[in-house]
């Protein structure tokens, strides 16, 4: 599964969502929004610039195929992630309140 790789929009969103599972949902759904911002500094710390190779002569990077692999599987996470966590605001905030049931007559 390559999502991000040459696909449009709705293509990714369907592919991320269709392997969603729901032990990812249960795991990626709590915390607090400056916590998974932290989680992605430091994903983006570790992966992104840590495992970036030198610049050549002219500036330039060179990405061999295992970082960008390594960076499509982290983008794929970090979007679940961001549709998962989305999803819960939105429940939250759009949840409709339960209606008290009626009591009987007397």
């Amino acid at each position: 599964m390559r999502p991000c790789a040459g696909a449009g929009t709705r293509e990714i969103a369907a592919e991320l969502v269709q392997h969603i599972t729901p032990a990812e949902i249960t795991r990626y759904s709590g915390g607090s929004a400056a916590r998974w911002a932290l989680e992605s500094h430091q994903i983006a710390v570790r992966d992104a610039y840590g495992r970036l190779p030198l610049p050549g002569r002219r500036g330039g990077y060179r990405l061999s195929p295992a970082y960008i692999d390594a960076s499509l599987r982290d983008c794929r996470t970090q979007l679940t992630k961001a549709g998962i966590r989305l999803a819960g605001l939105l429940d939250q905030t759009f949840a409709r309140p339960r209606r008290p049931e009626a009591s009987p007559k007397r």
